[in-house]
Parts: structure tokens; C-alpha cells; sequence
């Protein structure tokens, strides 16, 4: 919590990275039309910034396919994370959801730390962790949503939660 609320809103950075009047190639989507509104909505608040953005909606297939390329400027993607919340896909230099294909040798050791620190040194590798992407993050999450449903066994019946409903 107080590192987040260090954290402060700035698109400075990317207005000194030398992208003005450059056109950013934002994919998203086109077959969840909440994530276009989004997309729309990042495009416009990128251009009130000064940069110039265009919304390209591709069908999944073809999104997933410009990934894997990394064929874009930027994405708007959804990535479930598994219960022990591992970012090494997202985060390691090897992880399959790197697309933008993102290379930090102590992003990679912190990864492998938290992964490996028992519950006495979770907490400690976490915050390592986490304060180290709050300075290099190579990503820009929008939303975090977690559901889950913890009960004793034979309490509850008829409950069958799947991934994306709890």
C-alpha cells in the first residue's frame, strides 16, 4: 500500500522517449467490446498527452498472432494469474507472455526469489519485488481483479467455481 501510494500518474517519460509525432499502433481485441471501449478511452487520454495513437482491433486469432510477432507499439491484453500470483510469464525474460520481449536480469532474480522464499520470506522477496517494478516496470496494469471461494471441505455442495466465475 505505501508503495502505491508513491506511485504517481506520469506520461512525461514517454514524451521524452522521442514519440512525438510518431503514430502508436495500440491492438486490442476486437471481439470483447469492453476491452475496445478501454483501448479507445487509453488512446484518447494518450493523445491528450500529446502522443498520437491509433486503435487497431484485430480478431483474436490475428491479435494473439501480433503478439507473438511483436508486431505493436502497445497492447491491451488480460492475463489471468495462477493462485500463487507468479508474474514470471508476464516478467521473466522467458516468460510465454513476454511479447514485448522485456530483458532484466535482477527483474528475473527477484522473480526466481519470491518464487522460491518460503512463507517466513515471502513477504520480504514480495516487496523487493514489487519496489524494483515500481521503478522499471515494463508493463502498465489497468485493472486487478481476485475472486476466490475458501470453505472447508463438505461445507458447501453444488458449488462448481470455474476460472472465470468464481
Amino acid at each position: 500500500g505505501a508503495l502505491a501510494a508513491d506511485l504517481d500518474y506520469d506520461l512525461e517519460p514517454l514524451l521524452q522517449a522521442g514519440l512525438e509525432g510518431r503514430t502508436l499502433r495500440l491492438l486490442v481485441n476486437s471481439e470483447n467490446t469492453a476491452k475496445v471501449s478501454a483501448a479507445q478511452r487509453i488512446a484518447q487520454q494518450l493523445e491528450a498527452a500529446g502522443l498520437t495513437v491509433e486503435v487497431e482491433r484485430l480478431a483474436f486469432e490475428d491479435f494473439t498472432a501480433a503478439l507473438g510477432r511483436g508486431d505493436f507499439d502497445l497492447y491491451l491484453g488480460e492475463v489471468v494469474l495462477t493462485a500463487d500470483f507468479d508474474l514470471s510469464a508476464l516478467l521473466s525474460s522467458t516468460g510465454r507472455l513476454n511479447y514485448g520481449g522485456w530483458r532484466d536480469s535482477q527483474t528475473d532474480a527477484l522473480l526466481s526469489a519470491f518464487s522460491a522464499a518460503g512463507e517466513d520470506g515471502r513477504q520480504e522477496a514480495a516487496g523487493a519485488l514489487y519496489a524494483h517494478l515500481a521503478q522499471q516496470a515494463p508493463i502498465a496494469p489497468v485493472c486487478f481483479k481476485n475472486g476466490s471461494v475458501l470453505t472447508q471441505w463438505g461445507r458447501l455442495s453444488g458449488l462448481s467455481p470455474v476460472r472465470e466465475n468464481v
